[in-house]
């Protein structure tokens, strides 16, 4: 029965073997993150309070628009050194590989440059509508965080790469260990400090770029070395292939900005930084269904560019239709977490949340969209 429900699903010729090996490993390292971020809101909620914590949601969102701006590389990569793969074109891949990864260096440091001094002369106090925290330790913390999610933005180059060689569920293997680290320093930061803002963004931010930075190491020294970047194989035309086609999901990118990022800001601008956590927790619970169909989707955005690339459009056909399938599944999910709101809420992090109705009601309708077009999005976005 559990080999005729694969076959409906994924089917069995190699590529789609390969997506459900990548699925299911998927499902293993994402569920384990899941569990994660619901465990780690109560750490954090101990170590800072509420209105602290949703301070250091509204730098992240801030910090992360201005790391989208890679003009999107990342992508852009990912697509063509698929496709590079794809041709068995060895030379290519490794002139993609280090024109972005040095190309991304460059703009990154650019940024450095002009946000660093930006940090320090802007009146944080007024800009996070808060007075909890003094100026000065909002300023090293933004400061802290923009110069670790940089680092994190170019090391994560080796993710494009992965997930270009089919290696989605490998990618996604990495940020867990980082948040286990993060919840241990913070849980340990509670016996040993303050609720320090700081500290908080220290434990939080920075393993994720270390372990990055390990992988990078790991990879380029093993499997991809013939991949390795260096400035011998730095050639304008790869990268004007490269961002030629990152500038198209640049546009996407900023959208996703603005629809995702923009919304901590403007609560804690309009009403308070603890609405923010409030926020968070509803769209956390509600983007539950999602974020496991994104699990199934992760493999197909490559698996839909080779496919492509080859001429293989009834895959591509068949493929699109159980998807589809299987997002009706988990948008009918979305009544269930409705249903058991109040419990589940209450057995996550207290009684101290109260999600408002039409809060509710306006997340599981935006969620439902993004399930009906993120295969879609998939499919248009590996082609």
């Amino acid at each position: 029965m559990y080999n005729k429900i694969k076959e409906i699903f994924y089917g069995t010729d190699s590529r789609s073997k390969l997506v459900s090996k990548n699925v299911i490993l998927s499902f293993a390292i994402k569920g384990f993150s899941l569990l994660l971020g619901f465990i780690k809101i109560p750490i954090f909620l101990t170590y800072l309070d509420v209105n602290k914590y949703g301070i250091w949601l509204t730098i992240s969102s801030i910090v992360l628009w201005v790391s989208h701006f890679d003009f999107g590389i990342g992508h852009g990569l990912r697509n063509k050194f698929s496709i590079a793969l794809a041709h068995g074109d060895e030379q290519k891949g490794r002139y993609l590989v280090s024109c972005a990864y040095i190309y991304l260096s460059l703009i990154f440091l650019g940024v450095l440059v002009i946000g660093l001094p930006l940090i320090w002369i802007a009146d944080w106090n007024m800009i996070l509508n808060t007075q909890l925290v003094s100026n000065d330790e909002l300023k090293a913390s933004v400061a802290l965080v923009f110069v670790v999610f940089v680092v994190r933005f170019v090391a994560g180059l080796i993710m494009s790469v992965l997930r270009a060689d089919q290696r989605p569920a490998l990618a996604d293997s990495y940020s867990p260990i980082a948040s286990v680290i993060s919840l241990v320093i913070v849980y340990l930061l509670s016996f040993t400090t303050g609720n320090s803002l700081f500290y908080a963004c220290l434990a939080i931010a920075l393993p994720d770029s270390v372990i990055l930075i390990l992988v990078n190491i790991y990879f380029f020294r093993g499997r991809y070395k013939s991949y390795a970047p260096s400035f011998k194989f730095l050639k304008k035309e790869y990268f004007n292939d490269i961002f030629n086609l990152g500038l198209k999901f640049f546009i996407i990118q900023l959208a996703g900005i603005v629809t995702m990022s923009s919304s901590n800001i403007i609560i804690a601008q309009t009403i308070s930084p603890a609405e923010v956590t409030v926020f968070n927790i509803a769209r956390q619970y509600y983007t539950m269904p999602f974020m496991f169909f994104a699990i199934i989707l992760l493999p197909y955005w490559s698996a839909f560019t080779q496919a492509y690339t080859k001429g293989e459009f009834q895959w591509i056909q068949t493929s699109m239709r159980r998807l589809l399938l299987m997002g009706l599944v988990f948008i009918g999910s979305l009544a269930v977490l409705f249903v058991f709101e109040n419990i589940a809420i209450r057995l996550w992090v207290g009684d101290g949340i109260q999600i408002n109705t039409g809060l509710a009601i306006s997340l599981m309708v935006f969620n439902c969209f993004m399930i009906l077009f993120s295969p879609y999005t998939h499919f248009i976005n590996g082609i």
